[in-house]
């Protein structure tokens, strides 16, 4: 029996918090909660489990979830992954795949390739962009690969790898994951581009530059107060388009998945205010 893990913080004012700032609170909690249903659509085929964070939460959550749950358990994120896998592997499934929530590009086939490597390898992982992995499916415990492992940098995956090989662990490799980490993967999942950088924070927006081509803009508060901060700049920069004195405005768009709104815009390049 194969079975996969879903391994989350369940979705309170304490999520995404690398995300507070482009994100409010509420739209964050919102971002966290969607990733969550997200992901368990794409796994309506396979038995789930969800292993939960914070324990506080644990009881409240659950009454209200279809999916069984189990408790979060350890001193540090490699032992909470290696426990979580544990306890599921004691029930009796013979593959196990534990996943994290915030990715936001899994589909059904990385979950078919990974039971069908599980056959012929120990362990299956897929890397992510920033030197983590975002899975990783085995058939019996190796506590090796989780014991005194730093976690958060960007070496994570390469000491995966090599603890594989050292423990003469055979593995498969599958394709890159992304996640949403950090205000950058955020605004390259809401582009669809990975040529994303910082161009420039204000007191209340902040810009980045998409392709070296165009703008997005996000507001991040109102000097004036307003709740539609963003769309009283898009109406503004649309108003005063005539006057060929100020960026084209492009798009107003809403991302569904967070609830935030933001602009595209024109680039144009600047110059020092003398």
């Amino acid at each position: 029996m194969n079975s996969v893990i879903l391994m989350t913080k369940i979705p309170n004012k304490n999520s995404k918090t690398r995300l507070s700032t482009i994100l409010s609170e509420e739209q964050r909690i919102k971002l966290s909660g969607n990733l969550i249903d997200n992901n368990l659509k794409i796994l309506k085929n396979y038995k789930v489990f969800l292993s939960l964070t914070p324990d506080e939460l644990f009881d409240d959550y659950t009454k209200k979830s279809r999916y069984d749950c189990i408790r979060q358990t350890g001193d540090d994120i490699g032992q909470r992954m290696n426990n979580s896998i544990k306890e599921v592997l004691s029930l009796g499934y013979s593959k196990v795949v534990l996943i994290g929530s915030d990715i936001i590009d899994f589909d059904g086939e990385i979950f078919e390739e990974s039971f069908d490597k599980l056959e012929n390898n120990d362990v299956v992982f897929s890397p992510t962009e920033d030197g983590g992995y975002s899975l990783i499916g085995m058939k019996k415990a190796h506590d090796v690969l989780f014991e005194n492992k730093k976690y958060s940098n960007p070496n994570v995956e390469n000491d995966l790898e090599n603890s594989l090989i050292e423990n003469n662990l055979s593995y498969y490799k599958l394709r890159e994951t992304h996640d949403i980490d950090t205000d950058i993967d955020f605004v390259k999942y809401i582009s669809k581009s990975e040529n994303v950088k910082l161009l420039g924070k204000g007191e209340y927006n902040s810009n980045y530059l998409i392709d070296d081509d165009y703008l997005i803009r996000i507001a991040r508060g109102s000097q004036m107060h307003l709740d539609n901060q963003i769309e009283y700049e898009y109406n503004a920069l649309k108003f005063l388009e005539k006057s060929n004195v100020t960026a084209k405005a492009y798009d107003l768009k809403c991302d569904e998945i967070s609830g935030i709104s933001y602009l595209t815009e024109e680039y144009l390049i600047g110059r020092d205010l003398d």
